[in-house]
């Protein structure tokens, strides 16, 4: 069975035979208009030379299909590279008004891109680019084509743009040649007639031939072409082109030379996200590792103080140390090493630099740019007094003892280049070193008595550390910032004893899943299961960032395989693991590499609010009394205990690439049209990119496990996951098409495009009015601790409660306790129920569901009570009925769903007259949720008429204070809908079956 991408290749490939079919009925039509339209010319400064119908074949050209064409015909294969130069280059109508510079952008076959065309393009400043977006590297299996943007307007839709460019030069057909005139001013003024004075665009193209040497032998060659493209002929169809540097003018018979016109970004496709990225299609679920959303505010009023915590843009340049060594014979020479004689003039400092430019600095991320919050944090917007200089050090430089056991450093400093403080450098000329500790310094370095280079080299140093010469940090302390007036000579010799060593350190945080040989899911790591881990590195214990993985412990050709068999086997699935399965020592100098900011201005900062969080969660791992969470919310602040909606996050996920299942497969986002390529500040300004963010995983080599039962659903797991950033801008409107869009630049695609607003709608909306389930009970129950039920009805009296114990551990094995809100059973007005009547030995002051039903349901004669008399607490497994019956009491809340609003006056009429009929109150765990208060939730049932009954929501602190204004909300539940809550609450009470059918009590009363 051939795969999709080789279904694809050929459909192309049959199109693209469509397409020269086209073509050749598109140029019949133009040899006849053009024959007809000869004589109407006479204004045309074509019509002045005389013309040959048919025209004979010259030298050069060729004939194809009996008709001719401007040199032999070319096979898209043959093409190894295309320049195309024009004015529609860069171009764009939203930031650019007016004409565009004249601009080139290359295609080029490429090894890398498995023999496809590479883009190519020039930025504003002329320096050109590669379009070799990260998702490239992210994805081995990633097909390089699937970047070239797609004809939709020609009937056909699967057909590149690019294909039709290389149409246009594998067969330049012609209908006329014109002969140019000698030099001088009658020539110019032809070429001026027919456009090629300033052409639409010039083409040049290398292409590859075979030719037979001396011997026979066919040798492969590269050619040339050059084409000049000038004004669309008189007909409409077609252009006058000049080929190499014939003496002709000819006339082109199709419109493909159009894609000649075309302005780079309309060769890169505009998607933005993947569609789809599992490696199995037979099994294809929705599946978000993560996700978040952010709502970001732009602030760039001069004078503003920038916060911690803020993303800042500012302008700086960059310096990073140049590493150089002597010049060596050219034989010797290594690709990962830079020689003096390479290094050019202006990095003959040893210094590397950016240059000046815009930059953004996430002063979020305290362990990378801690130095910069200390100096940006306080600092207010515009240009600094002085330039700020902030120096964050790396790793240490690592020492390659190879076989020697020890190496000698002398370090010749010749420039102390500044003082590290807390917050900025110091690097103000004759400053004293003094009691400072962290310098940046120049240097020349030997190794073993042998110079490394001539070109200085540059560090940190920490005088504090003790293993250094005395007499040197000494004076080194005794010198100040600048160039030393005689150079002092740090001498260290190195040996793996005293050097600085890293430990790495490869550690599973978590083991995942299990599975044996054929793909059962089992309980402990065998020797040949297959485990699925979560991974990550430590340095010196500090964690720097972790992974997904598998191995099969079975494949004993792997080393890491074989490594984790010693290390795994015997473990089950479990989390806040700490196992380490490598581990190695890198010996460092004692001088730090470094990167160097140089800061003029901060021009403007953005801050960011959460707007919604959840991540996919497996069947295995779904709460038990609600079965229906799909996804988990994890939200950080205040709404972090809402429970989150199950089809909103499905279709944002589907949206953005999510995997479809088999009946509809993920969309991925695909803009309209390419804009920008590159995210730097200056385009997300541009392109007004920074409203929104939204971040997500998508998960790599989806594997489904089999649950063996025919009623329950698979679970699904993943072996790696892959992450976006999206930027996103509010809605613009085009006047033109008189419809909303958006732009969004993605990270990984590395490209901004236009999209309908429509496919982001969701970005107008809160967390509540989209994000949170449109339920009674908005709150994820897994933070339920005690749900408290009042009646107040004149025919159903009584106070009840129910315990979780589950919810505060997250485990899945508990019961649900009950009892009754009475000091006296007997004289509190209470219903008569089955919970009661188990309640009435003075001893018992609760019960459990299970007991209830084993007792009442089940009719069982089991031993509910221990020796003392107490209440024993059934199986403690959530497979009992009582538990199971409260499971679907808690989806009957949250599957009720407001009907409808009331307005202002029903709902003042309501507090004044209508009857309060239900109570509950929700306890929750509020350790589990942070940002968060102790308060109860409350929920109150007022009867509005023989339909509606209207919910009052709101909270009270421990003292039972409400902590809120207590308004009645504009939503209603239907009556039937309240009965049936209410007719299930008794149910458990009576340890009763759960039945819909049956009648509902009258409760209207």
């Amino acid at each position: 069975m051939k795969s999709r991408q080789e279904i694809e290749r050929l459909s192309r490939q049959k199109m693209k035979k469509r397409l020269l079919l086209i073509l050749l009925c598109v140029m019949v039509l133009a040899v006849t208009a053009a024959i007809i339209l000869v004589n109407v010319m006479s204004d045309d400064p074509a019509s002045q030379t005389e013309k040959k119908d048919p025209p004979e074949v010259l030298e050069g050209e060729s004939v194809y299909n009996n008709y001719p064409i401007a040199y032999p015909t070319i096979q898209e294969s043959q093409i190894q590279q295309i320049i195309v130069t024009n004015k529609a280059s860069y171009k764009d109508d939203y930031n650019n008004p007016g004409d565009a510079p004249v601009t080139s952008y290359m295609l080029d076959r490429n090894k890398e891109a498995n023999g496809k065309f590479v883009l190519t393009y020039q930025d504003k400043d002329g320096k050109s680019h590669k379009y070799y977006p990260s998702i490239v590297e992210m994805d081995a299996s990633f097909d390089y084509e699937s970047l070239y943007s797609i004809e939709g307007s020609d009937g056909y839709g699967r057909i590149y743009k690019l294909t039709y460019l290389c149409v246009a030069l594998e067969l330049p057909y012609f209908t006329d040649r014109i002969a140019l005139l000698p030099e001088g001013d009658a020539r110019n003024s032809q070429l001026a007639g027919f456009g090629l004075d300033d052409p639409q665009s010039t083409i040049r193209f290398a292409y590859t031939y075979v030719e037979k040497d001396a011997s026979g032998k066919d040798v492969e060659k590269i050619g040339t072409r050059k084409i000049v493209i000038g004004d669309k002929n008189v007909t409409g169809v077609g252009y006058y082109f000049m080929v190499d540097d014939r003496p002709y003018i000819y006339s082109s018979m199709a419109n493909y030379y159009d894609y000649a016109m075309l302005g780079f970004f309309s060769y890169v496709n505009s998607i933005l996200v993947s569609a789809g990225l599992a490696e199995d299609s037979s099994y294809e679920p929705y599946l978000t590792t993560d996700y978040k959303q952010w709502e970001n505010k732009y602030h760039d009023e001069p004078g503003t103080v920038i916060p911690d915590g803020s993303s800042v843009v500012i302008y700086t340049d960059v310096l990073t140390p140049l590493e150089s060594v002597l010049d060596v014979p050219d034989s010797e020479k290594k690709d990962d090493v830079i020689y003096d004689g390479d290094v050019p003039e202006a990095n003959r400092n040893g210094y590397i630099s950016d240059g000046y430019t815009q930059i953004e600095v996430n002063l979020s991320k305290k362990d990378e740019y801690q130095k910069f919050i200390g100096t940006i944090v306080g600092e207010k917007l515009g240009d600094f007094a002085n330039e700020i200089v902030v120096t964050l050090t790396s790793d240490s430089k690592t020492l390659n003892f190879g076989e020697l056991d020890s190496l000698k450093y002398d370090y010749e400093i010749i420039e102390i280049e500044a003082i590290l403080t807390d917050k900025a450098d110091i690097t103000e000329a004759g400053y004293p070193v003094l009691d400072n500790k962290l310098i940046r310094v120049a240097y020349y370095l030997s190794v073993n008595g042998k110079r490394v280079s001539n070109i200085p080299y540059h560090g940190v140093i920490d005088l504090s550390n003790t293993a250094l010469d005395a007499t040197a940090v000494a004076a080194i302390s005794a010198s100040a910032v600048g160039t030393l007036n005689q150079s002092i000579t740090l001498t260290v010799n190195y040996s793996a004893d005293n050097a600085v060593k890293m430990n790495i350190r490869y550690v599973i945080d978590e083991i995942v899943a299990i599975y044996d040989s054929k793909g059962k899911e089992i309980s402990k790591v065998a020797e040949d299961s297959i485990v699925y881990y979560r991974w990550s590195v430590l340095i010196n214990g500090v964690k720097q960032g972790y992974d997904n993985g598998y191995a099969d412990l079975g494949d004993n050709d792997n080393e890491i395989s074989k490594k984790l068999k010693e290390t795994l086997v015997g473990f089950g699935t479990e989390k806040n693991l700490s196992i380490t399965f490598g581990e190695s020592t890198a010996y460092c100098e004692y001088v730090k590499d470094f990167m160097t900011y140089k800061v003029k201005r901060a021009d403007y900062f953005i801050t960011s609010e959460l707007v919604s969080a959840f991540m996919y969660q497996n069947n295995s791992k779904r709460d038990p009394f609600y079965g229906e969470s799909i996804y988990e919310n994890t939200m950080d602040n205040e709404y972090s205990l809402y429970a989150i909606n199950s089809s909103a996050c499905e279709a944002v996920a589907k949206k953005l690439g999510g995997i479809g299942d088999t009946t509809g497969s993920s969309q991925g986002l695909i803009g309209t049209e390419t804009v920008a390529l590159g995210l730097t500040p200056e385009i997300k300004k541009a392109y007004d990119l920074y409203d929104y963010t939204i971040y997500f995983e998508l998960p790599r080599g989806i594997i489904v496990v089999d649950s063996g039962d025919d009623e329950t659903i698979d679970d699904y797991n993943h072996r790696s996951k892959l992450g976006f950033t999206l930027y996103i801008s509010e809605e613009k409107y085009d006047s033109k098409t008189k419809s909303y869009y958006r732009f969004v630049g993605s990270d990984l695609y590395d490209i901004v495009a236009k999209v309908n607003a429509e496919d982001l709608v969701f970005l107008n909306y809160n967390f509540v009015d989209f994000w949170a389930r449109k339920s009674l009970m908005m709150f994820d129950v897994k933070f339920l601790e005690e749900m408290k039920v009042e009646f107040m009805m004149d025919d159903l009296k009584g106070s009840y409660s129910f315990s979780i114990p589950h919810a505060s551990k997250g485990d899945r094995t508990f019961e649900v306790r009950a009892w009754e809100n009475c000091e006296h059973p007997d004289g509190c007005g209470c219903a008569e129920t089955k919970l009661r009547e188990m309640l009435k030995d003075s001893k018992i002051k609760a019960t459990t569901l299970t007991a209830i039903y084993n007792k009442y349901l089940a009719d069982s004669e089991k031993e509910y009570y221990n020796s003392k008399g107490d209440v024993l607490y059934g199986v403690n497994s959530y497979d009992t009925a009582g538990v199971g019956y409260f499971r679907s009491l808690m989806a009957i809340l949250y599957a009720t769903g407001y009907e409808g609003a009331l307005d202002k006056d029903e709902q003042e009429a309501a507090l004044q007259s209508a009857p309060l009929l239900m109570r509950i109150s929700l306890s929750l765990d509020m350790q589990s949720a942070s940002n968060t208060t102790d308060n109860t939730h409350v929920y109150e049932f007022y009867r509005c008429d023989d339909r509606r009954v209207m919910v009052r929501l709101y909270e009270v602190d421990s003292t039972g204070a409400m902590t809120s204004d207590g308004d009645v909300t504009d939503f209603y539940i239907s009556t039937l809908a309240f009965k049936k809550i209410v007719a299930n609450y008794f149910a458990l009470l009576n340890g009763e079956t759960f039945d819909s059918e049956t009648a509902y009590p009258d409760l209207s009363k």
